[in-house]
């Protein structure tokens, strides 16, 4: 549904530099010391809070897991691919089907996609469109300024998709601004709407200068947009400036992996085994981890896999009965 209806949409495929991202970022090296990375975006973003909980439970298994950060899932894809010594990463499902519809037709982004492969599916993170609050809805976003992500990020991507897909046309797509400096743009009047995806409640919109009556968060409910997203709730109280239930969209975010290929050389035996050991510990650990993890880990449906998409076989490695794994009592 949604690999057709990235086709249908304007047309206007950017590419935010992917094939740059793929051209400057360094080759992984052949026979070196296994060192294990996960990126991840920036500081503040849940995925790198998921992250560091992996790295927790991987060291009481004897792993030592870094995570890296970035400026989103695209960076992220070229990263898994290119950049060495990172073996894994979190993308949105969206992202995925952005990458599987416009490979066939641009090596770069072939030569990316190729090389992915799906470990688990984890967190679902919600499309949070903050704009002024004189405009009511997506419609009126036609002609102002919005802020649509970072170039190489997830949520530049399903920014396009929604804008596209809505008919929404906006007077400039600003894709120079992170998070939080769209937001400060947003309140300096610099720009007129955000969007983000990020899981809710996200510690970036808990802002009090957002509780000042001029800001909102709009409902994300066109019928094209419902036919490719899965339906979401903000809670009323989530954010300051959210006084009643908002019906947004939401997005599934997976742990990646490159397809590491043992016979290949000792870096690729020694990589696909610690992708094993990462799988195989957030299997036996899962209890610990909603337990003990960020709150998103408590809504982590590990069969959620994307339809069509390979899955890793060094990750399944990890789930075959027979692979062993020290890992203590939580």
């Amino acid at each position: 549904m949604l690999r057709r209806a990235l086709r249908a949409a304007s047309g206007r495929r950017r590419r935010c530099g992917l094939w740059l991202l793929a051209a400057l970022l360094p080759t992984a090296l052949a026979a070196q010391e296994v060192e294990v990375n996960i990126v991840a975006a920036g500081p503040a973003e849940t995925d790198t809070a998921i992250g560091r909980d992996i790295a927790a439970a991987a060291g009481t298994c004897g792993l030592t897991l870094d995570v890296q950060p970035s400026a989103g899932a695209l960076e992220n894809a070229a990263a898994i691919r290119d950049r060495r010594r990172t073996q894994l990463g979190f993308m949105q499902d969206d992202v995925l089907e952005y990458l599987e519809t416009f490979a066939p037709e641009d090596p770069a982004l072939r030569r990316i996609a190729d090389g992915l492969r799906v470990v688990f599916p984890l967190y679902v993170s919600e499309i949070h469109l903050l704009a002024r609050r004189d405009i009511a809805g997506l419609a009126d976003l036609s002609g102002q300024r919005v802020s649509v992500g970072l170039a190489e990020s997830g949520t530049f991507v399903t920014a396009g998709l929604v804008l596209d897909l809505a008919e929404v046309r906006p007077a400039a797509r600003i894709d120079d601004l992170g998070p939080e400096a769209a937001l400060e743009a947003l309140l300096a009047r610099e720009i007129d709407a955000m969007f983000a995806v990020t899981a809710a409640p996200a510690e970036l919109f808990r802002d009090p200068r957002l509780g000042d009556g001029r800001y909102h968060l709009l409902a994300l409910d066109d019928p094209a947009l419902a036919a490719v997203y899965a339906p979401a709730t903000i809670a009323a109280g989530s954010y300051p400036m959210v006084d009643a239930d908002v019906h947004v969209l939401a997005i599934r975010t997976l742990l990646m992996a490159y397809d590491f290929r043992p016979p290949v050389n000792s870096y690729h035996r020694a990589s696909c085994a610690a992708i094993a050991d990462v799988a195989h510990m957030i299997l036996s650990r899962m209890d610990a981890l909603k337990a003990r993890g960020h709150a998103k880990w408590r809504a982590v449906d590990l069969t959620a896999i994307p339809e069509g998409w390979p899955i890793s076989d060094c990750a399944m490695d990890g789930l075959d009965p027979g692979h062993v794994l020290a890992c203590p009592g939580p």
